[in-house]
């Protein structure tokens, strides 16, 4: 028992030890784009939970979610943050009966999407790795340039899609519903016929 303490409490040192010297060696920009992602989260969260949520001791389940994608962007923690804070939207409109207003859908679309690309790009950048102020600069305005091109053509269909009937609205998800499942079928098929 006393040997299996002894290596428990080595792992942990380990760690502490691992955690210190990338602190250490760490970078302005590598760390700058992990606090962008981390931004990105809370800012995410802010819009997609009620302001219920947002007070009190759930501040620091809130926080601690913000760091997943931050602190581990090319593990399964970023899709867990997505996801519950993906969920936490659909509660949030659905059970709390919080208005969906557009700019609570915009700041929620366009957060989430610079944790994805934030947390792709920080995965691919060691925390002590030399990078030129460009190549951040070009993320950015890529990022920007995408979600710019998201917001205009939802703001633009929710605008086309406003005097449209219910009706409309069963055969437009219905005929949306065709493509995916192609596209299931697709990757599928594809996947099965891989030597």
């Amino acid at each position: 028992m006393t040997t299996e303490l002894s290596l428990v409490r080595r792992g942990f040192r380990d760690r502490i030890d691992r955690a210190k010297r990338i602190l250490a060696r760490a970078t302005a920009w590598p760390f700058a784009v992990r606090l962008a992602v981390f931004a990105a989260a809370m800012a995410a969260q802010g819009f997609a939970y009620p302001s219920s949520v947002l007070l009190g001791g759930s501040v620091l389940v809130v926080l601690a979610l913000a760091v997943l994608p931050a602190a581990w962007p090319r593990t399964a923690a970023v899709t867990v943050f997505w996801l519950v804070t993906v969920t936490g939207w659909l509660l949030s409109t659905t059970l709390y009966g919080t208005t969906a207003t557009l700019t609570r859908l915009v700041g929620v679309a366009v957060s989430l999407y610079v944790v994805h690309t934030g947390a792709a790009f920080a995965a691919v950048l060691p925390y002590d790795s030399v990078v030129e102020p460009v190549v951040v600069a070009r993320w950015l305005l890529r990022a920007g340039a995408v979600a710019a091109v998201g917001i205009g053509g939802a703001v633009a269909g929710m605008y086309a899609v406003a005097d449209l009937s219910t009706n409309t609205y069963l055969a437009a998800t219905l005929a949306g519903i065709v493509p995916v499942v192609a596209l299931v079928w697709l990757l599928a098929w594809t996947y099965r016929r891989r030597p």
